[in-house]
């Protein structure tokens, strides 16, 4: 996505996807730094992290997932991730994300 000058402000939504179903819960959030109010310059990137536990070490029922679709804070655009995975159905969550960070969320890694 690409924005002119915004403000963000904690967690992204994120939801395990397969074409237009959303077979789980959306990502769980990791409250282990502050969600701190960020500028963010137009053509800037910004990072969370998202930690994807193994559906079969928490013993929940599954599905394919295509993708994530991937929500930034205060916003309602969703983008489109594509990655295959394994992924918790129902009640169940394996989908854990941090707070928007600056910066490229792997060093040497950018556009």
């Amino acid at each position: 996505m690409v924005y002119t000058a915004r403000f963000l402000k904690g967690f992204p939504d994120v939801a395990a996807v397969n074409g237009t179903t959303q077979p789980g819960r959306a990502a769980g959030q990791d409250h282990t730094y502050a969600a701190k109010r960020r500028v963010l310059p137009g053509g800037a990137t910004a990072h969370a992290v998202l930690k994807i536990e193994d559906p079969g070490a928490i013993g929940c029922p599954t599905a394919e997932a295509t993708g994530l679709k991937v929500v930034p804070p205060n916003d309602t655009m969703a983008a489109f991730v594509p990655l295959s995975f394994t992924t918790c159905t129902g009640n169940n969550r394996n989908l854990i994300t941090r707070v928007i960070r600056h910066g490229t969320g792997i060093p040497g890694h950018s556009q």
